[in-house]
């Protein structure tokens, strides 16, 4: 029986790939701490292997027992646990410079009602930083390396519609090298002192239990390049909350933040709703149109505010923390034209400029807007929500309703 997963490194560094390499005398203890920190990705494990491992517990120290857990990171590989999620690498010293990979799996379709999993890349993106720091040149490699290989099938959607560029161009490479490295490391810090693991659990529970999400999902903690705090990566696997690192904006707003984009996870995870569209392949943006992302964008403002029940206002971008009062009041007051603009264009995909016109705040924008204020299609998109629940209707009925539906109030 091979072991394709258990990888040599040459005496000069470089990885030989698909060498299988068994040691002679496995020290068990070693092997143990390998499998032990690749328990990062246990609850996608399937249920015999599960059990497995807690048989494992209770098994000697001797060499059947090392060699015993090499059938089971063998195992691990054959339930197609090594090609998606996380990437997670688990190290090994059993023999001469030998490496053992156990990658996370695809993001599991859970059975009896869906629940969103959580990977937490904080050490991945600590490796990073530490050798970008040490490292006067183009920091590509390295975030290649540490972060962009093991979730490329992550970040490869991330560049094509936040980033608005192929990985490893010069415009990818820009984001890379501009990162702040000491507040990255500052940010990791706060991240694990202000408890926001726990929030970000807490907050996926309560959103779960508010409205179950109908699709397979997963959240990640990684990096945002300085464009993204938290958003909605369509993958070929499904729709994957994503939240960035160097851009946490802290405890108090982190769990609003959270449910924002959870709403998301659940709306984009409908396949009646983007049949064939979101998802790897489907184009820039996943295929999504204007009107989608309009509605996709107020309900996500709303869910925040329901989930805690709180009665939605014209202000409801405002009090969700996305934008500033005054900006607020200059949607309000320009809600008919913002109106028709977007109505204007409510069936056309979605492109860089519609984007920018419509959704964009910051740098991005450059002045290009139109003269409209910042994020009005989110502006609308509550507005459209806010009529809907004062006639009766659910948040939960709506996060999962036609877009279309939305605009049918107004004739």
């Amino acid at each position: 029986m091979g072991y394709p997963y258990v990888e040599k490194i040459s005496e000069s560094g470089q990885w030989q790939q698909g060498v299988s390499v068994i040691p002679s005398q496995p020290r068990a203890e070693v092997v143990q701490g390998a499998l032990r920190r690749s328990v990062k990705c246990y609850d996608y494990w399937p249920p015999p292997l599960r059990w497995q491992f807690l048989r494992f517990q209770i098994l000697g120290n001797t060499t059947f027992r090392s060699y015993w857990l090499y059938w089971l990171l063998h195992q691990l590989a054959a339930h197609r646990l090594e090609d998606r999620a996380s990437g997670v690498m688990v190290f090994a010293k059993a023999g001469p410079l030998q490496r053992l990979a156990c990658k996370a799996p695809e993001i599991p379709r859970c059975e009896g009602g869906s629940s969103v999993k959580l990977y937490l890349a904080l050490d991945e993106v600590q490796e990073f930083v530490r050798a970008a720091e040490a490292c006067n040149n183009d920091h590509w490699e390295i975030f290649s390396q540490h972060l962009y290989k093991p979730f490329r099938w992550l970040w490869d959607p991330w560049f094509a519609t936040f980033g608005w560029c192929e990985p490893g161009s010069e415009q990818a490479r820009e984001m890379v090298n501009s990162l702040e490295l000491r507040q990255c490391t500052r940010q990791l810090q706060r991240f694990r002192e202000e408890g926001a693991a726990d929030i970000i659990k807490t907050t996926l529970r309560e959103a779960e239990s508010f409205c179950p999400p109908r699709a397979n999902a997963g959240a990640f903690v990684l990096l945002g390049l300085g464009r993204t705090d938290g958003c909605v990566v369509p993958t070929d696997k499904g729709p994957a909350l994503f939240l960035g690192i160097d851009t946490y904006p802290g405890r108090d707003r982190l769990s609003d933040l959270v449910a924002h984009e959870y709403n998301h996870v659940v709306r984009l995870g409908c396949p009646e709703l983007v049949p064939e569209r979101f998802g790897e392949g489907a184009g820039l943006f996943g295929g999504l149109t204007v009107g989608d992302l309009t509605v996709s964008e107020g309900l996500a403002v709303a869910f925040p505010l329901c989930l805690r029940g709180e009665k939605l206002t014209p202000y409801a971008v405002h009090d969700s923390g996305l934008m500033g009062r005054d900006v607020a009041e200059a949607c309000l007051e320009q809600e008919e034209r913002i109106q028709r603009e977007i109505y204007a264009v409510w069936n056309e995909p979605l492109s860089k400029e519609l984007m920018v016109r419509f959704f964009v705040d910051g740098p991005l924008r450059n002045g290009e807007a139109g003269g409209l204020p910042p994020k009005a299609g989110y502006y609308l998109g509550a507005r459209l929500v806010q009529r809907l629940l004062e006639q009766g209707w659910t948040i939960r009925e709506l996060t999962t309703a036609p877009t279309d539906r939305f605009r049918e109030q107004d004739g």
